[in-house]
């Protein structure tokens, strides 16, 4: 008669664990999203702003929200007709200069720069997308110098240009 119950005393035990299983399951199997795999799936914590890649079979945890997105994504704009482009002033001595280049028609300016012949005495106070009387722009480059030494020296703007959409 012992062993009898002790017997059934552990097949309750092991049916009250299958059945505790399978109820914590039910909540994960509940959410799933169907597992379309022509699109990102991830779930996210609307609480903690968690997010987390998920598989296409599986499901997100009750406290989640799923999150799908297509894989190809909208289509991004272009850029064409690269090129670098450059005007070069010789300045006077003690003189103060805006060396401005612009991009060809139709095109803008992605970013620029500059080159001075000698640093010691060419000193760059403005390297921007400007017209050189403080208004920006998207289609030159303009650089501010001052050739603070005593013989005439060089230097070039630079842009960098493309046709963009």
């Amino acid at each position: 008669m012992f062993a009898n119950v002790t017997t059934t005393w552990w097949r309750r035990l092991a049916v009250g664990a299958i059945m505790l299983a399978v109820l914590a399951a039910l909540p994960w199997v509940a959410r799933a999203d169907g597992g379309d795999a022509s699109v990102i799936h991830a779930c996210v914590n609307p609480s903690s702003g968690e997010i987390h890649m998920v598989v296409a079979s599986r499901a997100c945890r009750p406290q989640e929200l799923a999150l799908d997105w297509n894989i190809q994504g909208p289509q991004g704009s272009g850029v064409s007709g690269y090129e670098i482009v450059a005007h070069q002033e010789f300045l006077p001595a003690g003189s103060v200069a805006d060396v401005h280049v612009e991009c060809p028609a139709g095109k803008k300016v992605l970013g620029g720069g500059f080159n001075v012949e000698t640093p010691d005495d060419v000193k760059v106070y403005s390297s921007e997308p400007s017209d050189g009387r403080g208004n920006i722009i998207d289609h030159g480059w303009n650089v501010m110098v001052h050739n603070e030494g005593t013989v005439t020296r060089q230097a070039t703007a630079l842009a960098i240009c493309a046709f963009a959409q």
